[in-house]
């Protein structure tokens, strides 16, 4: 099952007329994302590969993918945009799915008749009743499931490792600012650092340093976004040792410094 709440799943759109093309500019995320194209077309570069997206696809985003669009079309191009936590996936199934076909780069779905539980989600949202994260909850894995089933996927092919890791994963994200490393969560795992690193890495696609400190980075976004505090208590809020490692770290993965990033 996939079981949303306000906590862990938010539903955006993105707009966009075909005048309103700044100079392509990747941008960072740390979330799990889906989206369905709602209306016109655009091209989308996500990492090393160029999409051409039109209404009806889906395209699923994993946790620190550089993503920027570099056109649309002439009636411009609306999107709409899934955000999800891993805990939103309470079956491991479904979010090794996700991953995998991020891992593989098999990132859009072109065309699925499978967008239109998406459709319904969106449209679910909209009317914001009572009943609204049941049903999408309901919808999404209907979606899942029926995803997996028409490209034959199975779940018995993960190892014990895969799963291990996946279970440790609400673990990993609660205590992101605290002074979690490798050591201590492959102790945890009853793993070796290095076989704990290379199954973590094939799952999520990124290396558990780097989701780390991407987790982190969001984290003081948010701060930013949302409280006063000085640049050195969202560093160590955030979890870093230092001002200077984090704002290294920031302009790594962000592309500018924690004071521009909302200019």
């Amino acid at each position: 099952m996939i079981i949303l709440n306000k906590n862990n799943f938010t539903v955006s759109t993105l707009q966009k007329h075909s005048n309103s093309l700044s100079t392509p500019k990747s941008t960072f995320h740390a979330d799990f994302k889906i989206c369905i194209v709602l209306e016109g077309q655009a091209i989308w570069e996500i990492e090393d590969r160029s999409y051409s997206v039109e209404p009806g696809d889906v395209v699923f985003l994993n946790v620190g993918q550089k993503r920027s669009f570099t056109s649309y079309g002439k009636n411009g191009f609306k999107l709409c945009i899934f955000t999800l936590s891993r805990n939103a996936f309470s079956q491991l199934h479904h979010f090794m799915f996700f991953l995998k076909r991020v891992k593989n780069q098999e990132n859009m779905f072109k065309k699925t008749p499978l967008s239109i539980l998406l459709k319904e989600i969106y449209d679910e949202r909209q009317l914001n009743s009572s009943f609204s994260y049941e049903l999408a909850s309901a919808k999404l894995t209907e979606f899942f499931v029926k995803a997996e089933r028409a490209e034959g996927y199975s779940f018995d092919a993960a190892t014990q490792n895969d799963r291990d890791i996946l279970e440790l994963m609400d673990y990993i994200d609660a205590n992101i600012t605290n002074g979690i490393n490798l050591c201590s969560v492959a102790q945890k795992a009853m793993m070796t650092e290095s076989t704990f690193s290379r199954h973590f890495s094939a799952l999520n696609g990124v290396s558990f340093k780097h989701y780390i400190v991407e987790k982190r980075i969001q984290h003081a976004i948010k701060l930013l976004k949302t409280t006063d505090l000085k640049m050195v208590d969202i560093a160590l809020e955030s979890g870093f040792d230092s001002v200077s490692g984090f704002y290294a770290a920031f302009r790594q993965k962000t592309g500018t410094t924690p004071n521009k990033y909302f200019e």
